[in-house]
This record gives C-alpha cells, sequence and structure tokens, in this order.
C-alpha cells in the first residue's frame, strides 16, 4: 500500500501505528500553525494510551476541572518535572481608555499564573542542562 493511498483513505501508517492525519502533519511539524488545541491534547492522549477520543476527553477535562477548582480554593498546584500553577492577585489600579485615552478604573483581581519547572526548561532548550526531550512515541 502506497503512503499516498493512505493519506488519501484517512490514515497514514508510521511504524506498528495508524494514526490520523493530523498525528502525520504533527509528526512532521506541520500542525496548527505551532499551537496545540484542547481537541489535538485529546488526539494526542488518545493516541498515546491507546483510548477512546471520548475516553480521553473525559481525562483531560477532568485534570482541567481539578486545576480550576484547586485554584478557586486559592491552593498551589506543584507538578514535579513540570511546573506550578498558582493565583496572583493584581491590585487596583488606574488604566487609560486606548481609543479615547480617558482614564479607567481597573478593579483588583485574581489571575491564574505558570511558573515552568527546572526539567521543563531544560527539556524545551536542550544543551543548557543533563535532561533531554525523548520524541520517540
Amino acid at each position: 500500500m502506497s503512503v499516498g493511498f493512505l493519506i488519501a483513505s484517512g490514515c497514514v501508517e508510521l511504524g506498528v501505528a495508524i494514526v490520523k492525519p493530523y498525528h502525520f502533519t504533527r509528526y512532521l511539524g506541520l500542525y496548527n500553525g505551532g499551537k496545540m488545541t484542547k481537541a489535538e491534547l485529546v488526539d494526542e492522549v488518545a493516541l498515546a494510551a491507546k483510548l477512546t477520543k471520548k475516553e480521553s476527553e473525559v481525562i483531560v477535562e477532568e485534570v482541567f476541572r481539578n486545576i480550576i477548582q484547586t485554584l478557586n480554593r486559592g491552593e498551589k498546584i506543584e507538578l514535579r518535572g513540570f511546573g506550578s500553577f498558582r493565583i496572583r492577585q493584581r491590585k487596583a489600579r488606574r488604566g487609560r481608555n486606548p481609543k479615547t485615552g480617558d482614564p479607567v478604573d481597573i478593579p483588583a483581581k485574581r489571575v491564574p499564573y505558570f511558573k515552568p519547572g527546572k526539567e521543563l526548561k531544560e527539556m524545551i532548550n536542550p544543551g543548557e542542562g543533563d535532561v533531554e526531550y525523548d520524541d520517540e512515541d
């Protein structure tokens, strides 16, 4: 079977795995303009864990829901080797309306903040540390 036929039929064979065209374009580094959407994350989880898209969607949604609930309680989330999520308090301040230039009062608010961990930084910038990113999966 030729690669052209497999692409045209909606699947591409890479090694022993059959993957959707999205995964093939991701494999080639051509996916979605350099960003990953939640739907693409669900696809990746489904592929890696050999689950259905629906099962992996439940997992991804549950992880996000738990992160949000924990942050709403004011607690910090630490994922060793990845990073930490926390809430930062922004003070009320005075800003300007960009259209009119009039002063505007901006109220205080809580904003989520992510701080990458050392290992994640080293994976993103190989050669600057001892950890290397293994992209064989």
